[in-house]
């Protein structure tokens, strides 16, 4: 067997109001420093709200490291799109998969086939919305987008393993979201690879669900100065 790494990753693009002092650079810096086999990115852009980050740039400097990208069927206008990003000599890319819950936020649900040693994995990077806020009410599609997700987690076999990882802006810690039981739900088929342990101020918004038969490590969410988020680190061998 031979260990491979996935970084997820929140880049905080739409940051009106940042306080964090950061450039394109230091994102950079830091997604290289842990040499991960794939990433999977969520808050993504051609550029930052407020313009500290060229996301075209990052993208460019990954792709002169070995990294190629995979994009979702179509952006949004705000930088809150997901991507995937996996190490060329080491990764096979097979296909793009489409969003599994079509009817709303596709730019939020990159998927791919991937072979890594001779298994095939379906990675999604996700970014789920927020429940309703002042200025949001995404009540309806949230619930379904769960419901897809369970299923997704529940009825995999095509592939050997499946790994979903991202921001689902769900938690049970800290302040307890509406619809956090089904992190539970998705535990009953998937592992948490995450320990219980807040990503976003109290809150552990971001996680990453593995197949059961992933031989995977749980790790810590690992702190930085590039996003308002954690960053998290799977480590697997295949």
């Amino acid at each position: 067997m031979q260990k491979y790494s996935l970084l997820n990753l929140n880049l905080n693009l739409y940051n009106p109001g940042s306080q964090i002092k950061r450039n394109t650079n230091d994102i950079f810096d830091f997604i290289i420093k842990h040499s991960p086999t794939i990433i999977t990115l969520q808050e993504y852009g051609k550029k930052s709200l407020n313009g500290d980050i060229d996301g075209l740039e990052l993208l460019n400097k990954l792709d002169l490291y070995g990294y190629s990208v995979v994009e979702p069927l179509k952006d949004g206008i705000k930088p809150i799109n997901t991507r995937i990003l996996y190490l060329k000599e080491k990764v096979q890319y097979k296909k793009n998969l489409f969003a599994y819950y079509e009817h709303s936020f596709v730019n939020r649900q990159t998927g791919g086939i991937f072979e890594i040693n001779g298994k095939t994995l379906c990675i999604y990077s996700l970014h789920f919305p927020l429940y309703h806020s002042q200025n949001q009410d995404n009540r309806e599609d949230k619930t379904n987008m769960w419901k897809h997700t369970i299923s997704l987690g529940k009825h995999f076999k095509k592939y050997d393993y499946l790994i979903l990882a991202g921001d689902f802006n769900e938690s049970k810690i800290g302040n307890k979201t509406a619809l956090a039981n089904n992190l539970d739900i998705l535990k009953q088929y998937l592992d948490s690879a995450i320990n219980n342990v807040p990503t976003w101020k109290s809150q552990k918004l971001d996680d990453i669900f593995v197949s059961k038969t992933l031989n995977h490590k749980k790790t810590d969410p690992v702190a930085n100065n590039i996003s308002d988020h954690k960053a998290l680190l799977l480590e697997f061998e295949l």
